[in-house]
């Protein structure tokens, strides 16, 4: 994993994000340097506690709520593939701009249903049903690679 991730600037206008507790929020935001390189965390209260915040009690004792809240507000998706729940971040891969999917661990999670690893991350398995929360409209989607990876010519040059 990673040591840090990326922040961007649309968390200050996301409808989503804004739309939760001041709590909710800033759980979520101290959660996002502990994703995996797909998103995904472990989504039992105390163990996510433990990890994320470990010398805020209050939000200890809140935890199982503000989990809620973020699936409410469709800015994680729960899901169970063993004992423990697990999180996926939807919106985690675009919003990390130059992740470089190749130089960081393999995750330690199965993916979540309905989505599948293509080598460079989660995607959606077509014709599948998946709980994909939609786009709130305000912030542009990005492909979450590297502007270097997706540059093409722009057509056919004059002759000089």
């Amino acid at each position: 994993m990673a040591r840090g991730r990326m922040i961007s600037q649309t968390v200050a206008t996301d409808k989503r994000l804004n739309s939760i507790s001041e709590e909710a929020e800033l759980v979520f935001l101290k959660t996002i340097p502990h994703l995996d390189r797909d998103g995904l965390i472990i989504g039992d209260p105390v163990l996510l506690t433990a990890k994320v915040c470990p010398r805020r009690p209050k939000l200890a004792a809140m935890m199982e709520e503000i989990i809620q809240e973020w699936q409410d507000a469709g800015l994680v998706i729960i899901y169970t593939p063993g004992e423990d729940p697990l999180l996926f971040f939807p919106g985690f891969t675009k919003n990390q701009i130059g992740l470089r999917y190749d130089r960081e661990p393999d995750s330690i999670y199965p993916a979540p249903p309905g989505y599948y690893r293509n080598g460079n991350g989660l995607e959606p398995i077509p014709d599948q049903p998946h709980t994909l929360p939609p786009s709130d409209g305000d912030n542009p989607l990005a492909s979450g690679r590297h502007p270097a990876d997706i540059r093409q010519p722009s057509g056919t040059l004059p002759p000089e």
